[in-house]
């Protein structure tokens, strides 16, 4: 489960680095990222990814598809 759902949810397969330690730090953080995801997951159910962007929504106080799409127009 951990290495399928780091790879699709949390980033880890899309990284690419010529530096070991950067490499090293970047798996750390993923490990640390579903370590807290599933935490939060035990307490308020679903899968990572539903608390990974329940939490991101929550954030940046996303409410809708609407309310993402116009934040995205305006970066």
């Amino acid at each position: 489960m951990f290495h399928r759902e780091s790879k699709q949810k949390l980033g880890l397969e899309s990284f690419q680095v010529e530096d070991w330690q950067k490499l090293v730090n970047h798996v750390g953080f993923v490990c640390l990222a579903y370590s807290l995801l599933s935490i939060l997951r035990q307490k308020c159910g679903g899968s990572i990814g539903d608390v990974k962007f329940d939490l991101q929504d929550h954030v940046y106080g996303i409410s809708s598809s609407a309310d993402t799409f116009e934040q995205k127009l305006a970066y």
